[in-house]
C-alpha cells in the first residue's frame, strides 16, 4: 500500500506538473510480503493516536498497519512503514471497516474496527489499543448478533431500464470500509452500514414475502460498557412491484448526531443514480443527488457495478458531510461500454 500525507492543509499548492511531489510525502506500507499477492478494497482509519490501513486478500489472514500519527504528521517517519503490521488469522469471515474518529482521544483510547461476516448476518467488533510504550495490539473480537432477519447481498442483480441485462452487485461486499466514531452527549457510538437483501417489508422473513430488492442497513453501536447494537435502520423501497434497489452505502454523522448515508440506486424505470439519506435512526427518507443518465454495460452481459462509496465529516465545522457516489453518465458513441461517473456533494444537516 502507498500512504500519502500532504505537507499542509493545502494539498495542491500552486499546482503544476509536480504538485504531488511538491506537496505530499508518500510512504510504503508492506501489508504483505508475497510477490504474488493481489490486494483489494483498501480502507483507512484515523484518530488522534494513529493512522490505520487494511486491505482484503483472498485466502490471507487480516493484515492491518497501525502507524503512530506523530511521526507521520511531523515528517520524521521512515519512508518504509513495516514495523507496526498486525495480523490475525481468525479474521477470514469478511471485510474490515476501520474507524474514523475526529474527537479528542487519550493515549490509550481504542481505534474501533468492525467486520461484516460473509456467511451470516452477525457483525464483529474489535479494536487496536496503544500501550504506554507506543506499541499497538489487537483486542479480542466480540460478536454482535443482529436480531432482525435479513439476507446478505450475494449474486444479486439490480434492474435498470434500456438493457435486457441488469446490474451485477457482486458477491463480495460485506459492508462499508469505514466506521464513523464519535461521542454524542458524552456517549461514544459507532455508525456503520452494509447491503442486505429484503422484501417490501424491509425484512427477509417469509411473512413479508421473498426478498426481492437490495437495501442499505445502518447500525448505531454503543461502545461502553461493552459494544452493543443500540439502533438499526434499513433504507429500502417498500413498493409492492418494481422497487428501487439501493446498494453500496457509506455513512457519516454530524456533531449533533444527524446521520448522512450516501449510496447508489437503480430500478426498472431508473438508471443508476447517486442518492443520500439524511435522518435520525427513526426516519427513512431518501433524496437523489443526481439521477442516472443512461443504462450501464455493453448490452451483452451483466454489468458489474463498483463497490466503492465514501461519506465523511468535514472536520472544519463538525456539521457538513461530504459524500462521493457513483452514477451513470451519458453514453459515448465511441465506446462500447457505457460510462460511470462520480458525484461529490456537501450536505449540511442543520
Amino acid at each position: 500500500m502507498i500512504l500519502g500525507i500532504s505537507h499542509s492543509a493545502d494539498p495542491v499548492g500552486s499546482g503544476g506538473s509536480t504538485w504531488v511531489e511538491d506537496n505530499w510525502t508518500r510512504y510504503l506500507v508492506p501489508l504483505y510480503t508475497n510477490t504474488d499477492t493481489i490486494i483489494d478494497r483498501p480502507s483507512m482509519g484515523v484518530d488522534g493516536n494513529g493512522v490505520y490501513i487494511e486491505a482484503w486478500v483472498v485466502g490471507k489472514p487480516m493484515a492491518l498497519a497501525a502507524l503512530p500519527k506523530g511521526p507521520l504528521t511531523n515528517d520524521t517517519a521512515q519512508i518504509v512503514q513495516d514495523q507496526f503490521i498486525l495480523r490475525d488469522a481468525s479474521v477470514g469471515f469478511g471485510h474490515v471497516a476501520l474507524g474514523v474518529n475526529f474527537d479528542p482521544v487519550a493515549a490509550g483510547d481504542p481505534e474501533w474496527i468492525l467486520v461484516g461476516e460473509l456467511s451470516a448476518a452477525d457483525i464483529y467488533c474489535g479494536s487496536v489499543v496503544w500501550d504506554a510504550e507506543g506499541k499497538p495490539s489487537l483486542s479480542q473480537w466480540a460478536s454482535l448478533p443482529v436480531t432482525r432477519s435479513c439476507d446478505l447481498l450475494y449474486n444479486v442483480v439490480a434492474p435498470q431500464p434500456g438493457s435486457s441485462y441488469g446490474v451485477d452487485l457482486g458477491s463480495d461486499l460485506a459492508g462499508s470500509p469505514q466506521v464513523t466514531v464519535r461521542k454524542i452527549d458524552g456517549t461514544q457510538y459507532l455508525w456503520w452500514c452494509r447491503d442486505v437483501y429484503v422484501n417490501a417489508a424491509g425484512d427477509a422473513d417469509a411473512g413479508g414475502g421473498t426478498p426481492d430488492r437490495s437495501a442499505v442497513e445502518c447500525f448505531k453501536i454503543q461502545t461502553a460498557p461493552s459494544p452493543t447494537i443500540a439502533e438499526t435502520a434499513r433504507i429500502n423501497d417498500d413498493a409492492a412491484a418494481d422497487p428501487m434497489f439501493y446498494y453500496y452505502g457509506s455513512v457519516a454523522v454530524s456533531d449533533k448526531g444527524d446521520m448522512v448515508v450516501g449510496f447508489s440506486g437503480s430500478g426498472a424505470d431508473s438508471y443508476i443514480g447517486a442518492y443520500y439519506w439524511l435522518a435520525s435512526m427513526s426516519k427513512n427518507t431518501v433524496g437523489c443527488l443526481l439521477p442516472g443518465k443512461n443504462w450501464y454495460g455493453d448490452g451483452s452481459q451483466l454489468a458489474r457495478w463498483g463497490d466503492y462509496s465514501r461519506t465523511a465529516l468535514d472536520p472544519s465545522d463538525g456539521a457538513t458531510v461530504w459524500t462521493i457516489q457513483a452514477y451513470t453518465e451519458e453514453r459515448d458513441p465511441n465506446y462500447t461500454y457505457s460510462h460511470w461517473a462520480t458525484r461529490v456533494a456537501a450536505i449540511t444537516p442543520y
